[in-house]
């Protein structure tokens, strides 16, 4: 028989993890001399964790015509992001409590090249066939565009914080500048 972890050790542990990943994020910022807004956390009564650079508000009105914001390259491009996870059991058949993202959001933007891409994962959107529950969106946008293109969405393993930090970093070396 499984035994439900405490209340307070749910919040230990996502607390945690919310940490570990603010810790990620600014020691990414000193590396690559960017701007690096305040990263917004918080542990909802049940325990669920949540992780928001810069804030929630901002993140969710983001637009092709959005202000850089977030963690600021020196080029001018930018990264956002969202994590929303719990400590518990993900499934019935787990055997043990684990840390698990339930939502993730990784958006990077170049505004000067009209260019974004976004890896998401939000299960409980959309028609699994036509929108996987890991996607990537990666397109740009016509100058005066109001939102970003929704499609295509390309089918991607699980992805984290640090690899998506490692791979604008490899991919737009301007970053560095």
């Amino acid at each position: 028989m499984r035994r439900s972890p405490g209340l307070t050790k749910q919040k230990h542990e996502v607390n945690k993890y919310l940490r570990q990943l603010s810790t990620t994020l600014y020691n990414f910022a000193v590396r690559t001399q960017a701007y690096v807004d305040p990263v917004t956390i918080s542990i909802s009564r049940d325990g669920t964790g949540e992780i928001y650079l810069p804030a929630r508000t901002i993140f969710e009105k983001l637009t092709p015509q959005s202000n850089p914001t977030g963690l600021i390259f020196r080029d001018g491009s930018f990264f956002v992001f969202q994590e929303i996870v719990h400590f518990g059991y993900r499934s019935e058949t787990d055997t043990e409590p684990t840390l698990y993202r339930t939502c993730y959001s990784y958006h990077y933007q170049r505004p000067a090249e009209h260019f974004y891409f976004r890896f998401d994962h939000h299960p409980d959107l959309g028609d699994p066939e036509t929108h996987p529950p890991h996607h990537l969106h990666s397109a740009g946008w016509l100058p005066g565009a109001m939102q970003f293109q929704e499609v295509p969405r390309y089918e991607v393993n699980e992805v984290m914080l640090d690899k998506t930090l490692r791979l604008i970093l490899i991919s737009f070396p301007t970053v560095r500048i």
